[in-house]
């Protein structure tokens, strides 16, 4: 129940931040419409119709759905190292990491927060698209609970450039050539594979792949499924491990508050 308590309140806590900040939400709406207005106009996806054998028109479609699992997976990646930084700056970080819960909980609570955001922000994009572009999307209730269990695996990645953060301090850059990679990698506009098949290790591309067959064929394989939540629990795991990791290095060597 204290589990519980403690991710709610860090959640309103989260909400009130975020809808302090408007121009933020529009700064950050404005950058993923323009990043998505420059996938179209290059084509990007084209092939994706020919994988799941659909129309081409639906081509555009199943990349806008990439997209999608995309800016909410980079949000998750990014959050746990931006809010300890953000919270070493208040001085408020060591007294969350005393907390009984533990930090990575009241991240979790954060985290939701700004995934309230994020969906927000994917309604106004779904509605661009439809009105610049006619590109549409439905969702599947497949689709929704792949992208949940991506998000899963996708914390555990947070958790690590996380416990980076306690640690290096100031990461944002190598978050952002991360959250890059992942656009050409994750499977976004291509599912083309990479050498031994270490695409698989992700849990975006698995959630996407999964979320695009239920919604170009409605159905799925359970295979993907399998390997979705496999890769999901591994990271998630890691996360965790890591983050504890580098806890306990950065507070016996007293650099914690240190930015």
């Amino acid at each position: 129940m204290n589990y519980l308590k403690a991710v709610y309140a860090e959640y309103r806590l989260g909400l009130k931040q975020l809808f302090s900040y408007k121009m933020n939400f529009f700064s950050e709406m404005a950058t993923i419409a323009i990043l998505y207005f420059a996938l179209v106009f290059m084509n990007s996806g084209n092939s994706l119709g020919s994988i799941y054998n659909t129309y081409s028109t639906d081509s555009k479609s199943l990349m806008l759905l990439g997209y999608v699992f995309w800016n909410f997976s980079v949000s998750t990646i990014n959050f746990a190292s931006s809010e300890i930084s953000s919270e070493a700056t208040k001085g408020t970080l060591e007294q969350k990491l005393m907390a009984c819960v533990g930090l990575p909980i009241l991240l979790f609570g954060k985290l939701l927060s700004g995934n309230t955001l994020i969906i927000l922000e994917t309604i106004m994009l779904l509605i661009i698209s439809k009105i610049f572009f006619n590109i549409g999307l439905s969702f599947t209730i497949i689709s929704i609970v792949s992208l949940l269990i991506t998000l899963i695996g996708m914390y555990g990645f947070g958790l690590i450039f996380g416990g980076l953060a306690l640690k290096e301090k100031r990461i944002s850059k190598l978050v952002f050539i991360v959250q890059i990679i992942l656009l050409f990698i994750g499977g976004i506009f291509n599912e083309k594979g990479l050498i031994f098949n270490i695409h698989r290790i992700i849990p975006l591309y698995n959630g996407i792949i999964v979320a695009r067959q239920s919604i170009a064929n409605s159905q799925y394989n359970v295979v993907d499924l399998n390997i979705l939540i496999l890769s999901s629990l591994f990271w998630i795991i890691v996360g965790v491990y890591i983050f504890k990791y580098f806890f306990k290095k950065a507070r016996k060597l007293g650099i914690l508050n240190q930015y």
